[in-house]
């Protein structure tokens, strides 16, 4: 079965709440994404009618995910350089080494402004929606997803995302929140 993600359509009526969907159909619509296929979504949701992912393409609130099988080698694991959005991440020494050797040799910068990030707002989204899932618990990752969908575009979602890290740093120490912030594309 095919994967699927929210359109624009679909994160705005998290918010206004304008269309008439029972509670099983808004909740598949919440949490809904390209991890899983949309068969296992259908199964996670409590009360969802076998037609809810139809009702809710046809209503244009969902669409099917970019095809993953494109991004895959012959040997069916993903290919990091056709899949990466961003670079590899070095190893810390050599991290080190690289940053002193740019210090030597780069002038000096200014630092980009706290909150600010290279990704436009779709993509600061679905990484964000990643991280909150892999991090935080059930109900403390649910109410942090509502929060996102509130605030889903431009400096209210930079600050959602700020405030992502910060609880990270408190729940998880400064290494898992340093790391959150490099998937966010953020200073930790």
């Amino acid at each position: 079965m095919a994967r699927f993600t929210k359109t624009a359509l679909g994160r705005a009526e998290i918010t206004a709440r304008k269309l008439a969907l029972d509670r099983p159909t808004r909740n598949l619509l919440l949490i809904i994404d390209p991890s899983r296929e949309g068969a296992a979504w259908l199964q996670l949701v409590n009360g969802v009618e076998a037609g809810a992912l139809e009702a809710l393409l046809a209503a244009g609130l969902i669409e099917p995910a970019p095809d993953q099988a494109s991004l895959e080698r012959p040997g069916g694991r993903p290919d990091r350089a056709l899949r990466a959005e961003r670079p590899e991440r070095p190893e810390p020494a050599a991290r080190a080494g690289a940053a002193l050797a740019a210090e030597a040799d780069a002038p000096v910068s200014v630092a980009p402004p706290a909150g600010t990030t290279h990704l436009d707002d779709a993509a600061l989204y679905e990484r964000l929606q990643g991280v909150i899932k892999s991090q935080f618990g059930l109900v403390q990752g649910y109410r942090l997803v509502l929060q996102i969908e509130r605030d889903s575009e431009g400096p209210a979602l930079r600050a959602a995302a700020r405030r992502v890290i910060d609880m990270v740093r408190e729940q998880r120490g400064e290494e898992a929140a340093a790391s959150v912030a490099w998937t966010l594309g953020m200073d930790a």
